[in-house]
């Protein structure tokens, strides 16, 4: 009796842990130690928070390959570094680590100037499963769009969903990837698209995370190769310069940006 009481508890332990792989799709100067002591941060708050998690790392380097191999991540079971000169999807869509995904419950795929202030990944993967939603988000403080972090204690399926932090199940990493494009390195665009994609998504605003840094990149050469993306998927150009955000405008009328809210009491 004393055994079958003690395999139970077993069982029940390997059902109720978490495999979870943080993911970071690019990281590096400028600006870099601030963003290694966010990633400490919330790794820190995830271990603290979550007694069921098993926390491995995956981050893509585009510089500073150096310094990141010299840190230490407390608790974090195992590391997988990708070092490529790129932008965004130049590295993340093209890491051969891609391939162990597939051995994770969850994918929390967020980027490096992300930090966490309040988060519950159980609850949001029951979330997941009880709406069946591929691509969920919390509450972005500081994100560019207000559809974003305009919410308190909602939950909103959405067509549009900015990319900053997002929980994933290794099919919806596969999903959300497919989206994405290596010659649109800046990823620019495939915020709008979940509905065009017919790929469940939404925010919780229950939760939340604060976009930490202004953005470095280039936004002429990211708008330009935006519009060639869509141009790509046959969406009319009608600004033939690509330096223009007609085609965008567009497409936000025909997938506005907020589908419904979801009925749900944490």
């Amino acid at each position: 009796m004393r055994n079958y009481y003690i395999n139970n508890i077993y069982i029940i332990c390997i059902i109720l842990l978490m495999k979870l792989l943080y993911y970071i799709p690019s990281i590096g100067n400028p600006n870099f130690e601030k963003k290694i002591d966010i990633l400490q941060h919330n790794l820190k708050y995830l271990f603290e928070n979550h007694t069921n998690l098993s926390i491995d790392l995956c981050i893509n380097s585009y510089n500073c390959h150096e310094e990141i191999d010299k840190i230490k991540f407390d608790k974090v079971q195992n590391i997988y570094i990708y070092k490529k000169p790129g932008v965004i999807t130049q590295l993340w869509l093209t890491n051969p680590y891609n391939e162990h995904i597939k051995n994770y419950d969850y994918v929390l795929f967020t980027f490096d100037d992300i930090k966490i202030v309040n988060l519950n990944l159980n609850e949001m993967a029951k979330i997941k499963k009880d709406f069946n939603i591929q691509v969920l988000s919390p509450k972005v403080t500081n994100a560019t769009h207000n559809f974003m972090k305009e919410d308190t204690n909602k939950i909103f399926l959405m067509n549009s969903l900015e990319i900053y932090c997002l929980l994933l199940s290794p099919d919806d990493f596969e999903a959300y990837k497919s989206m994405n494009t290596v010659e649109n390195k800046w990823g620019w665009g495939v915020d709008f698209l979940f509905g065009y994609f017919k790929i469940s998504a939404a925010v919780c605003s229950y939760y939340e995370v604060n976009h930490e840094l202004p953005g470095a990149g280039n936004c002429t050469e990211a708008r330009i190769l935006m519009n060639y993306y869509f141009k790509n998927l046959g969406f009319s150009i009608t600004n033939y310069n690509y330096n223009s955000n007609s085609t965008l405008n567009y497409i936000q009328n025909q997938y506005p940006s907020k589908i419904k809210e979801l009925e749900y009491n944490l």
